[in-house]
């Protein structure tokens, strides 16, 4: 997989958990974005974030809550996208292949 297809699925994976949990949730109570700030580091939990709120997908507000701008209709369970975020985390910090650039 190469860097920025980590970095989409990642972001993705973001979305979804954010639909699944379907209210606005505080950063750092969002499983995924813990798993890549610790796994990863916080700065590219920081960018995934960014990104998201530049292309108009979440809100971030002054408390640090995350809400999501768009609707998205997701099959999985909360399990599962942890899940799906471990697994993909872990093998991006295995394999050395993600970053900022």
């Amino acid at each position: 997989m190469e860097k920025q297809d980590y970095k989409i699925r990642l972001a993705t994976l973001i979305l979804e958990e954010l639909a699944v949990r379907s209210r606005p949730v505080k950063l750092r109570f969002l499983k995924t974005y813990r798993l890549i700030s610790f796994w990863l580091s916080p700065e590219i939990a920081q960018y995934i974030i960014s990104k998201l709120r530049e292309g108009g997908y979440i809100n971030v507000d002054d408390k640090g809550r995350a809400s999501l701008r768009v609707s998205m209709k997701v099959s999985k369970n909360l399990k599962r996208i942890i899940e799906e975020a471990e697994k993909l985390v872990k093998e991006a910090y295995l394999r050395g292949s993600i970053s900022l650039r």
